[in-house]
């Protein structure tokens, strides 16, 4: 009867066993694919850092290109009301200046 129990006792160990390293094993798995999903999580907030930077970048470019179309557009203006007199180069000069420096700062300032 002891032989019987003692018997049943190793098979129940040996089950026990068995499943605790299924489990250590499943543990292991989990633990590895965590580590891929956080590596991903990672790369993806990366690239969407850099989308932000791009998107940043691509409006200040576009606000620099209407303020200069804009002050070109006067430069335009100015010409046409001088009928026929040469526009003042000293003036679109500067505004052409200014423009540049405008994008020089804001492409700095980033």
């Amino acid at each position: 009867r002891m032989a019987r129990a003692a018997e049943e006792a190793r098979v129940q160990t040996e089950e026990l066993t068995s499943r605790l390293q299924r489990m250590e094993e499943q543990c292991r798995e989990a633990d590895s694919l965590a580590r891929v999903a956080e590596a991903d999580r990672q790369s993806v907030v990366f690239r969407l850092q850099q989308a932000a930077q791009e998107v940043d970048l691509a409006k200040t470019t576009a606000e620099a290109a209407g303020i200069e179309a804009r002050q070109l557009q006067e430069i335009l203006v100015k010409a046409k009301e001088c009928d026929g007199q040469p526009p003042d180069l000293s003036q679109v000069s500067l505004q052409l200046r200014d423009a540049r420096d405008f994008q020089t700062w804001s492409n700095e300032s980033r």
